[in-house]
């Protein structure tokens, strides 16, 4: 099922409280969206639609469970088409820029 942001919102942690946990598909079109901060914390959604947004990074992806990303008309769309459309790419991508080197703790 889907469930469609209605609003403006700047990131999808202003809307991690109401989406039901029965609905595995969000779309948040045309709505000034900046930020994927929050997708991590929607664990029931693997089908993301965020086309027509402001989004200038991937990197909230990681730790999420989306398989299936539309974010055409993004700042950040060539980037994922530059990782061949592949959520497994982004997620490695910022997997690994967030590693942290053990010996520098």
């Amino acid at each position: 099922m889907s469930y469609i942001v209605n609003r403006n919102i700047e990131s999808l942690e202003e809307i991690i409280n109401e989406v039901p946990t029965e609905y595995n598909i969000l779309v948040c079109r045309n709505k000034g969206l900046r930020s994927l901060r929050g997708i991590d914390r929607l664990p029931q959604i693997t089908r993301l639609h965020v086309d027509n947004n402001q989004i200038t990074s991937l990197e909230y992806i990681v730790g999420s469970n989306v398989t299936t990303l539309y974010i055409d008309n993004n700042p950040c769309y060539s980037e994922f088409v530059e990782l061949g459309n592949s959520i497994e790419k982004v997620k490695e991508r910022y997997s690994f820029l967030d590693a942290k080197d053990p010996g520098f703790e």
